[in-house]
C-alpha cells in the first residue's frame, strides 16, 4: 500500500521514515552532498522516493526552510503522544 509523505497515523511501523509528532526539526541534505549521489525509492508518479516528497505535499506548512544549495529542514507537526507521521517519501510502507 502506498503510503504518502506527511501522513499521520497512530502509531509507528519501525521504519525510520516515521518520526513522532513532536514538533522536532529534520535537517535534509540535498540529493548532491560533496560529489556523492543519494540514490531515491521507486515512488509513485509524480513522486521523487527522498524527502522531496514531503516538500511537495505539505510545502511550508510545517515551517519548510530552504538551507540554499545544501538542502532544506521542517518541523514535525505537533499531535497527540503516540502519533507518527511519515517524512520521506512516496513509497510502500510495510
Amino acid at each position: 500500500m502506498t503510503v504518502l509523505a506527511g501522513t499521520i497515523r497512530a502509531s509507528s511501523t519501525g521504519n525510520p521514515d516515521w518520526r513522532a509528532c513532536d514538533g522536532g526539526t529534520v535537517y535534509v541534505a540535498d540529493n548532491k552532498v560533496s560529489g556523492v549521489t543519494v540514490l531515491p525509492r521507486a515512488a509513485p508518479a509524480p513522486g521523487f522516493g527522498d524527502h522531496r516528497d514531503w516538500r511537495r505535499r505539505v510545502g511550508q506548512k510545517y515551517g519548510w526552510t530552504g538551507l540554499g544549495p545544501n538542502g532544506f529542514r521542517f518541523r514535525l507537526p505537533v499531535a497527540g503522544d503516540g502519533n507518527y507521521v511519515k517524512t520521506n517519501d512516496d513509497t510502500a510502507d510495510t
